[in-house]
């Protein structure tokens, strides 16, 4: 039996992730198997989705 999980919304990912680096418990380029522990993702889905958040901070930092 094949059970699907739900995808994560990317509010859910970012906001996991601004927790995460707030908390200090990893620098965010080792917070890769924090995502895959949390929402089941596979490495790569985890870089992905890391990345994606990464540059969203760039671009949110560039308009500061």
């Amino acid at each position: 039996m094949i059970i699907e999980r739900e995808k994560p919304s990317k509010m859910e990912i970012h906001n996991f992730l601004i927790n995460l680096r707030n908390s200090g418990v990893t620098n965010m380029y080792g917070a890769s198997p924090y995502l895959t522990q949390v929402f089941g993702f596979t490495r790569q889905e985890a870089k992905v989705a890391l990345l994606e958040w990464m540059k969203t901070c760039e671009q949110e930092n560039a308009h500061e």
